[in-house]
């Protein structure tokens, strides 16, 4: 952030420059996963069936949830399910 003094606004307000790029980034930015990646794309067939069943659940369960906790249910869903079938790394 930074002040730029060259601005007049008739008070003593001071124009204020704001980069966003870098905090958006932080934000967008991926976790790294500590999910055995190569086990999992082994028993591909087997963790897909196994997520499908977990969305159906959800789905039955949760018809009404909002969609913050609709999301945070399918990531932890996800996550529980590839860390079952190909454990940690």
């Amino acid at each position: 952030m930074k002040v730029i003094n060259k601005v007049n606004v008739g008070r003593d307000y001071r124009m204020l420059k704001i980069n966003t790029h870098l905090e958006r980034q932080k934000l967008m930015r991926t976790k790294p996963s500590n999910i055995n990646v190569e086990k999992l794309a082994e028993s591909r067939e087997k963790f897909q069936l196994q997520l499908e069943n977990q969305f159906q659940l959800l789905h039955d369960e949760h018809k009404d949830a909002n969609l913050d906790e609709w999301n945070e249910q399918i990531m932890e869903a996800t996550h529980k399910t590839a860390s079952k079938i190909a454990g940690k790394k």
